[in-house]
């Protein structure tokens, strides 16, 4: 992966965060499978060759697949440093511009009995919400495939609370 091919660094932390994910079920997995087939065998049953073949070979190739995993990653750690820091800058700024949002949220008219049209409003701000929300999971997303931990954006859920009990509020 070349540096500023994005696409291709989360590609590849895709792959090894699957390889991580499996790897202690995988694991676990080869002994009992043969332990099956040594049962199997001990009661006459017919075991093809292929199966045996596989039961040899298997457990090597993931092992390998492991291997192979943690020298990608050690190639990939710079990009990786530099995603994460790229990540954790974009928290920030997030958390940063849902705060001054939170701030301005507070103050909107719709919060006012003297509101010509809540409803109205609480449409727009709706829709400002939600492209928050979308670049919320963005991050998230990021912030997961990069093993970085991301803040729950509390500012920006709590408006998202507030709006709903206002929408009820105006429709009564």
């Amino acid at each position: 992966v070349k540096e500023g091919d994005y696409d291709g660094l989360v590609s590849i932390m895709a792959f090894l965060m699957q390889v991580k994910e499996r790897a202690v079920k995988t694991d676990n997995m080869f002994e009992p499978m043969q332990e099956t087939i040594q049962l199997l065998k001990y009661f006459d049953m017919d075991i093809p060759e292929e199966v045996n073949v596989l039961l040899q070979e298997l457990p090597e190739q993931w092992v390998n697949t492991k291997k192979i995993a943690t020298t990608v990653k050690q190639q990939v750690s710079p990009l990786q440093a530099t995603e994460v820091v790229r990540i954790r800058n974009k928290v920030t700024e997030f958390e940063t511009h849902t705060q001054l949002f939170r701030e301005i949220f507070r103050h909107y008219k719709f919060f006012r009995f003297d509101c010509n049209e809540p409803y109205l409003l609480i449409d727009r701000i709706n829709e400002d919400i939600y492209r928050l929300e979308c670049e919320m999971r963005e991050i998230q997303q990021s912030g997961s495939l990069f093993e970085v931990n991301i803040p729950e954006f509390k500012a920006l859920k709590q408006c998202r609370k507030e709006l709903r009990m206002l929408k009820v509020t105006t429709y009564i």
